[in-house]
């Protein structure tokens, strides 16, 4: 009898616990945050947005992603979270993020809310190409810079009776 019992403790243990997996499976996704990238996001560019969750289910919800800028979009998730979404920002300045669970076009929502608050930038990050660098002292408020041309890796080699010279980010021999 004893053993009888222990198996049937056992068994409901067990059972309980795949109950508990199944219910999450077949849950809705619940959200838990939002975070941008970058950081400082940059007018006329792309910032994305990440919606995270802490409950991973996978039946199908919607969400509604309020940019801070008055704009709005319905966004549905299919095979849980994350989901990332792009938005363009026109104007510089501080903007609060929300993701909000909704019932959208016949999609139940997903569970919970975030938001996250955030800059939008009017400069770009001063950036020279390849092989170049920041002139120190030309980074401007306004985001006007320039470049000036690295030294060269190694010194120039130069033809016998020659010799290298660097002026203005010009090198050569002479």
């Amino acid at each position: 009898m004893s053993k009888f019992l222990t198996t049937l403790v056992v068994s409901g243990i067990a059972l309980a616990a795949q109950t508990s997996q199944a219910a999450d499976m077949f849950s809705r996704p619940e959200i838990s945050s939002l975070t941008v990238s970058p950081a400082t996001a940059v007018i006329g560019e792309p910032a994305i947005l990440k919606i995270d969750g802490n409950k991973n289910g996978t039946m199908d919800c919607a969400i509604s992603v309020e940019y801070g800028d008055g704009t709005q979009e319905f966004i549905e998730v299919h095979q849980g979270l994350p989901k990332e979404v792009q938005h363009v920002y026109a104007k510089p300045g501080t903007y609060t993020a929300k993701a909000i669970g909704v019932d959208h076009n016949n999609v139940n929502n997903c569970k919970g809310q975030a938001s996250t608050t955030f800059k939008v930038s009017g400069v770009r990050a001063p950036a020279c190409p390849s092989g170049w660098e920041i002139t120190p002292g030309s980074v401007k408020k306004n985001g006007a810079f320039s470049c000036r041309a690295l030294p060269p890796a190694e010194p120039m080699k130069c033809s016998v009776g020659l010799k290298p010279y660097a002026s203005n980010g010009m090198i050569g021999c002479k």
